[in-house]
Formats: C-alpha cells, sequence, structure tokens
C-alpha cells in the first residue's frame, strides 16, 4: 500500500475511534463501527511484517490499543485466577511473549493487582500478534496458567 493511503487510512481510523467514543452512550452508529473494523483490517493486512521502525506501522499500534480499549474491552471476558481458586499461590507473574519468546514479565502478589495489570498489559501494552499470560506459581514450585490472550 502506498505511504499517503496508509495515511490517509491511519489518520481516518483515528477520526473514526474518536467519533466512536464520543458518540458511545448517546446514540450507537453501527455504521462508525463499520468503517472502523474495515479500516483496521486493511491496516492490519498492510502491517503484516512491516518494519518496527515504520513511522506509519507505529502509529497504528498505537492506535490499534485506542481500538482495543474502546470496542474490545466492553465485550471481552477480563482475566481471572480462577483455574487456581483454592490453591497456596506464592506469587502471581504476567508475561507478555510473541512465539514463546518473553518480551516482558512481573511477579505481582496481590490477586487484584495481578489481573488489573494483565488487563492493563493486554489492552496497553501489548502489540499485535503478542500474548498476555497470567500464571499463578504455587508454594509447591508448581506454575498454573490462570488465562491467555493474545492481541489479534
Amino acid at each position: 500500500m502506498e505511504q499517503t493511503t496508509r495515511l490517509d487510512l491511519l489518520e481516518e481510523y483515528g477520526r473514526q475511534l474518536a467519533r466512536l467514543h464520543y458518540y458511545r452512550g448517546q446514540s450507537y452508529s453501527p455504521a462508525i463501527e463499520g468503517r472502523v473494523r474495515e479500516i483496521r483490517v486493511l491496516l492490519k493486512r498492510d502491517h503484516a511484517g512491516s518494519d518496527p521502525a515504520d513511522p506509519l506501522a507505529r502509529m497504528f499500534e498505537s492506535l490499534d490499543h485506542v481500538f482495543r480499549v474502546v470496542l474490545l474491552r466492553p465485550t471481552n471476558a477480563p482475566f481471572s485466577v480462577q483455574a487456581c481458586a483454592g490453591a497456596d499461590v506464592e506469587y502471581y507473574r504476567v508475561v507478555i511473549d510473541e512465539d514463546g519468546e518473553i518480551r516482558n514479565a512481573t511477579r505481582l502478589t496481590n490477586q487484584a493487582s495481578a489481573i488489573e495489570t494483565a488487563e492493563n498489559w493486554y489492552y496497553l501494552v501489548a502489540g499485535i500478534g503478542l500474548t498476555v499470560t497470567l500464571l499463578a506459581v504455587l508454594e509447591s514450585g508448581q506454575i498454573i496458567k490462570c488465562g491467555a490472550r493474545k492481541v489479534t
């Protein structure tokens, strides 16, 4: 896709996301949401395999965080620690990985903080193609995967 076409699409993507957020709760517009999703598909297709240093690719990644917060957050089920309910959890770990390679990780002792961090990283930190995983490390050393979500 040509540079000017990408730039025009990115500009429209940002404006339509802003309109969608502005009208949220006032009047739902399926036309605006449809256009946002259509533009995202075009940009995402072009983004696949692009140079991470490309400024337009970086702009798309940034706007895509807004897309996830505005359109996906209200409908996606939150992370949970139900998989380890009743277990003797020593601490929780939130990890961002790409094809099994860890890009970012943190260790938390508070269940609520672990869930909030996983949600935060999914919507605001992880880029397209990365996976956010919430793990529980038990006192026995066993690791339980509480949940994982790939950014698509």
